[in-house]
């Protein structure tokens, strides 16, 4: 539904419906871009940590692995829209989930995006198959516009 539309309150001023984005695809691109400034964060945490001696961890992995993390959340978090990129957001869940040898408090960060995750997964799933559901039963209907987004 990219047809201009004109609606009876405005006279002949006319609307742009865009079509709609997949409510999953929007939950888990946000997931997993808040989780790689999350993964930031814990690299410098486990950076200061080695800074004050208390992990011994070399500072060349800390802050090279820490950013590799970082950039590939970010990266799968661009990719969502792809066949595979939906794995790529379950398997660099486990990074996280791991790092408790590390820290049991990114341990913890991890497990609570992992069930944010899931949730971005089921709830957008319910959302996408409702708006697909209205769509279905509407059909050729214009939804309604926001007064406020002309073309």
């Amino acid at each position: 539904m990219t047809e201009p539309v004109s609606t009876p309150d405005d006279g002949d001023a006319e609307y742009v419906v865009k079509a709609k984005r997949s409510a999953t695809l929007v939950f888990t691109q946000a997931v997993l871009m808040l989780e790689a400034f999350c993964a930031l964060f814990a690299m410098l945490l486990v950076w200061g940590l080695t800074r004050g001696g208390m992990l011994d961890v070399p500072v060349g992995w800390t802050i090279g692995g820490g950013l590799t993390l970082v950039a590939l959340m970010a990266w799968a978090a661009g990719k969502q829209e792809k066949s595979w990129g939906r794995p790529l957001g379950w398997a660099l869940q486990i990074p996280l989930l791991v790092a408790g040898f590390l820290d049991t408090a990114i341990t913890i960060i991890g497990v609570i995006f992992l069930g944010i995750w899931i949730l971005a997964l089921r709830l957008g799933t319910k959302i996408d198959r409702e708006r697909a559901q209205y769509d279905d039963d509407h059909p050729g209907e214009v939804p309604p516009v926001d007064q406020g987004r002309r073309a």
